[in-house]
């Protein structure tokens, strides 16, 4: 929650940030306290902790705020395969920012595929993992 409050105050105002975060913490996802719940809680914190990393980058560009955004990035990647949907968004930010993005969008991905392909031995498995995963997933209409 710390998160969002902090984005609404660095994006909007306090008040949006009040009521973003009044949100969130009442949201059913919070509310429901489940074991999925708990895993998208965890993923929901290391996206705003990239988006909040990579904002903080763009207004004050140290290395730290630089690594610290590769670093949660690449974790979300690992949380949730998902993430992969919301990249495109947080890539038009920075583009939006500074007119250009910088060489280091690619570092996240190819983190996330070669500490996978460590742990995992080859290469490989990474793509028969990816293969199972699609042929398992339903079909969307």
């Amino acid at each position: 929650m710390a998160l969002t409050y902090w984005l609404g105050v660095r994006l909007c105002e306090r008040r949006t940030a009040l009521v973003a975060t009044a949100l969130m913490a009442t949201a059913p996802l919070q509310l429901a306290l489940g074991r999925r719940a708990l895993a998208d809680e965890f993923f929901c914190a290391l996206v705003l902790a990239s988006v909040v990393a990579m904002i903080e980058w763009l207004r004050r560009p140290r290395p730290a705020w630089l690594i610290a955004w590769i670093v949660l990035t690449t974790l979300a990647f690992a949380a949730k395969e998902h993430f992969l949907l919301i990249y495109p968004v947080v890539l038009s930010v920075w583009w939006v920012r500074e007119r250009r993005i910088r060489w280091v969008w690619v570092l996240p991905p190819l983190l996330f595929f070669a500490v996978f392909c460590v742990l995992a031995g080859d290469v490989g498995s990474f793509f028969r993992i990816a293969r199972t995963i699609a042929l398992l997933s339903p079909p969307t209409a």
